[in-house]
């Protein structure tokens, strides 16, 4: 899959950079011969977009790369950087834009009169860019691409560069200059528009922004409907380049086995990643219905030293089989498994159950409940 994803990234950039250095040649060429300043610009504009081509293929070879020990993650936001800087290249090329127009206007008659020559030129680069632009944009789309979707952008902005080109030529040519400086600011407007756009998004990634309501909505729901959980909360989410990173603590059933919790939070992680196939990776969080830390309560190993030390005289306790500790709503319940053996009797196996019982809770006050359990040894 990411082999594919490469494999078209990068072979619609290398079209792109064909058709780039290509129309920049030419315009440059007939931009001189033809005496038309406009052309040359444009021809320069067009060799520029070949140092943007170059970020994008290193950036989508990088950022492709799969995750390592430095990178746990993966390496997807080094095309959301790179997108950023797509963007500040669009906004510097509208700046850049405008403050020519301005000179246009403030010092008329610069421009020397071209021939039709240049005309078809221009004609020839704004047809063949707005077709890289359709075909760069059909492919960001399809792979999930900001920074490819950014280049074709720029595509486009080479495309309206031609059209303002030809529109000041034709003006020139007509005796009316004001034409090219208005055209230019038209759309140097619209070239910042695309790159606020462009960049905004990636920005946000960049500092973590979650996904909106909307899909935390939706994500809620396909965690609420997974068996076995009773609640959620802390889902927090942020993208990574094509793909979102999703955390969620769920509760379940305090009372459950620890690998059925496992069990349950593998179903959601399931759950969320067949239906929303842009999610990576899912890190669920196990916690008990109703818990409550406490860090007053004692940990496992030092509970344990507490009940070794007040049944060492009891010899029923010199059998136990296993103790599971329940930490819930600040206090801890005690289940305590015996040889089924040493109850001979009910009578006998109550007895027992009494004395474990008063013992523990005398020792250990946060003990609120003790449920001592007759099995057949395991071993």
């Amino acid at each position: 899959m990411e082999d594919t994803r490469l494999k078209a990234l990068t072979d619609v950039t290398l079209v792109g950079a064909v058709v780039d250095l290509v129309l920049g040649i030419l315009k440059i060429f007939l931009g001189v011969v033809e005496n038309s300043q406009a052309l040359v610009a444009d021809g320069i504009h067009s060799i520029s977009d070949l140092v943007t081509d170059g970020m994008v293929l290193v950036a989508v070879r990088q950022g492709n790369k799969i995750a390592d020990e430095d990178h746990p993650y993966g390496h997807a936001r080094i095309e959301t950087i790179t997108t950023v800087l797509l963007a500040l290249a669009l906004l510097l090329v509208s700046i850049g834009i405008v403050n020519n127009a301005v000179n246009i206007l403030s010092e008329p008659g610069q421009e020397v009169t071209p021939g039709w020559v240049a005309l078809l030129v221009v004609m020839l680069s704004g047809l063949s860019k707005e077709y890289i632009y359709h075909y760069t944009m059909k492919v960001a789309k399809l792979h999930q691409s900001p920074i490819l979707e950014a280049n074709a952008w720029h595509s486009r902005t080479d495309a309206i560069s031609s059209v303002m080109v030809f529109v000041g030529i034709a003006g020139v040519m007509l005796g009316l200059p004001e034409l090219d400086a208005l055209a230019a600011i038209g759309v140097a407007v619209i070239i910042a528009k695309v790159a606020w756009d462009l960049g905004a998004p990636s920005v946000q990634e960049l500092v973590d922004k979650g996904m909106d309501r909307t899909y935390l909505d939706d994500l809620e729901d396909t965690v609420g409907k997974t068996h076995g959980v009773k609640g959620l909360h802390a889902l927090r989410t942020r993208r990574m380049g094509a793909s979102v990173l999703v955390d969620v603590h769920i509760a379940v059933d305090a009372m459950i086995t620890v690998s059925e919790g496992h069990q349950i939070a593998e179903q959601v992680r399931f759950g969320l990643t067949e239906q929303f196939p842009e999610i990576s990776d899912v890190v669920v969080h196990v916690d008990a219905e109703n818990d409550v830390f406490d860090d007053t309560l004692p940990n496992r190993g030092e509970l344990l030293l507490l009940l070794e030390h007040c049944w060492k005289e009891y010899s029923p306790a010199q059998n136990i089989l296993r103790t599971n500790l329940h930490y819930l709503n600040g206090s801890i319940k005690l289940e305590v498994w015996l040889p089924f053996t040493l109850a001979s009797s009910p009578a006998a196996a109550r007895e027992i159950a009494d004395k474990l019982k008063r013992s523990a809770m005398e020792v250990v006050p946060q003990i609120t409940e003790v449920r001592v359990l007759f099995a057949a040894d395991e071993s």
